[in-house]
């Protein structure tokens, strides 16, 4: 079994993954995901769920999924997750431009202050560790 590549936007609800099920082994199968989640995110290891909404920006990183049956024995598999800025650009067309705003003063008013917090936000990620 394989999982997609997850990119994830930040401060977004994301939709529940459930992870691949383990086949075979001995007895009952505990999963374990390392390494941790970003914040905002969790793992359900009765259900191999992922879930939540992520609040921190973080670079692709590998997770692995690893089953454990009664015996000690493991399988393992591996995906990528990554949690990016959402993008201003409203109509997806991926370019930033006029028709992502509103025609309305007050929506426009709205969408303004949407991008600063979303520019404010990528400054200071820059400035992180």
């Amino acid at each position: 079994a394989t999982v997609a590549a997850q990119t994830l936007l930040q401060h977004r609800e994301i939709a529940s993954l459930t992870l691949p099920q383990a086949t075979g082994g001995d007895g009952m199968l505990v999963y374990i995901l390392l390494p941790f989640l970003p914040e905002g995110l969790s793992f359900d290891p009765t259900t191999r769920t992922l879930s939540g909404l992520p609040t921190e920006e973080k670079s692709q990183a590998t997770y692995t999924l690893s089953a454990l049956d009664t015996d000690g024995d493991t399988a393992s598999l591996t995906f990528t997750l990554e949690v990016s800025l959402p993008s201003p650009d409203l109509d997806g067309d991926a370019e930033i431009g006029f028709d992502d705003f509103p025609s309305s003063p007050i929506a426009l008013a709205r969408q303004v202050d949407k991008c600063e917090r979303y520019a404010r936000e990528a400054q200071r990620n820059k400035k992180g560790p």
